[in-house]
This record gives C-alpha cells, sequence and structure tokens, in this order.
C-alpha cells in the first residue's frame, strides 16, 4: 500500500510504502504435496491417479491393472476434504 504526501510547493509528491493494510488477508497457500497428486476438472471436480500401478505389476491380475489405468473422480466427501489443500 502507497500513501503519497505533497512537498510544501506542492509540486513534487512524495511515495512513502506503508506496508500491509489490515484487509490484506494473508493468501492462503497451495499444499505441494495434494497439487502434484490432484487434479481439478473445469466443473469443479477433483481427479486422481489410482494407487498400486507403480511397480509389482506381475501379481496383479490383468483385469486389476486394466482398472488402475486412468484417472478416477473422488468422491463429493474426500472433495469437501482436499479442497482447501489446493486453494487455486
Amino acid at each position: 500500500m502507497f500513501h503519497i504526501a505533497f512537498t510544501r510547493s506542492n509540486e513534487n509528491p512524495v511515495i512513502f510504502w506503508i506496508g500491509r493494510m489490515e484487509s490484506d488477508m494473508p493468501k492462503q497457500k497451495t499444499k505441494k504435496s495434494a497439487a502434484k497428486r490432484f487434479w481439478k476438472t473445469a466443473r469443479g471436480k477433483i481427479k486422481y491417479k489410482r494407487a498400486g500401478a507403480g511397480h509389482l505389476l506381475t501379481g496383479k491380475t490383468s483385469k486389476h491393472k486394466r482398472h488402475m489405468r486412468g484417472m478416477t473422480v473422488l468422491s463429493v466427501v474426500e472433495t469437501k476434504r482436499i479442497m482447501p489443500l489446493l486453494a487455486r
């Protein structure tokens, strides 16, 4: 926030930085761990990648591996819990 003060001749204003105003609340930060795991859709839903598809795939059935493919949408209850962490 700036404050403008004028000299006696009122010709050249002097600008002072007076710091934060009371209305400038601190911004909410994004939890980076959540930002790497979840994505917001255009409609406000949250997508995520299913767990378990990273390694030890030989012990899993083809059906299990197929269902782990792609992204999935979080449930409404989980979305309410994750939304404040994303803060975007």
